[in-house]
């Protein structure tokens, strides 16, 4: 199996009044917290950003892509992900705003989509909630993402009811809070008390 890691840095930060990925945890930016730890995983890691000039930071191994259809979310930013890549990969994706990211949930969806091959992507569920931009996708989902984008329709969930989904719903509590994102000031306060608590 061909294995990619995609990072999603587009987002404009609205509520954070600051670039989300670029806050620190113990020391560290964000997006350098994913991508290690997507790093225990696959060496050929993307970042999707139309502003490379924020990460000299990272290792130099890191692959930085613009996206192809600029300013249209998060689909813009898988579709670039996947665009240039052999259509058996398959794609863990992380958005930049999951500070508490770690590997061992995408072990356990990478399995899942293993043992259920003709399935498209493992998508989380927590609490009831979807979290499609901290998932596992196949390559063969390029197509309908490139269909969303041509007919405007950019909303994630309504690519995913296209898709076959296996759902991903965590027992182990260690893992389930994890899927925690940070869109505001108060996010990344809760996060640090939690962190340093």
């Amino acid at each position: 199996m061909n294995l990619e890691a995609i990072v999603l840095a587009g987002g404009e930060s609205r509520r954070m009044q600051q670039r989300k990925e670029l806050l620190l945890i113990n020391g560290k930016p964000v997006i350098q917290i994913i991508t290690e730890q997507l790093s225990v995983l696959t060496d050929r890691i993307s970042i999707i950003t139309n502003e490379p000039e924020l990460y000299p930071f990272l290792a130099p191994s890191i692959t930085i892509k613009p996206d192809i259809f600029p300013s249209l979310g998060p689909i813009a930013g898988l579709h670039a992900g996947m665009s240039d890549q052999e259509p058996d990969t398959v794609y863990v994706v992380a958005a930049c705003d999951y500070p508490l990211l770690t590997a061992e949930p995408f072990i356990e969806m990478l399995a899942l989509l293993g043992s259920h091959p003709a399935k498209d992507a493992v998508v989380p569920i927590i609490e009831e909630r979807s979290h499609p931009l901290f998932a596992v996708f196949h390559g063969r989902t390029l197509g309908k993402w490139a269909a969303a984008l041509y007919s405007r329709n950019l909303k994630v969930m309504d690519v995913l009811h296209q898709l076959s989904v296996i759902p991903y719903k965590p027992d182990n509590p260690s893992i389930a809070g994890q899927f925690i994102n940070m869109n505001t000031p108060e996010d990344y306060q809760a996060i640090l008390s939690r962190l340093n608590g």
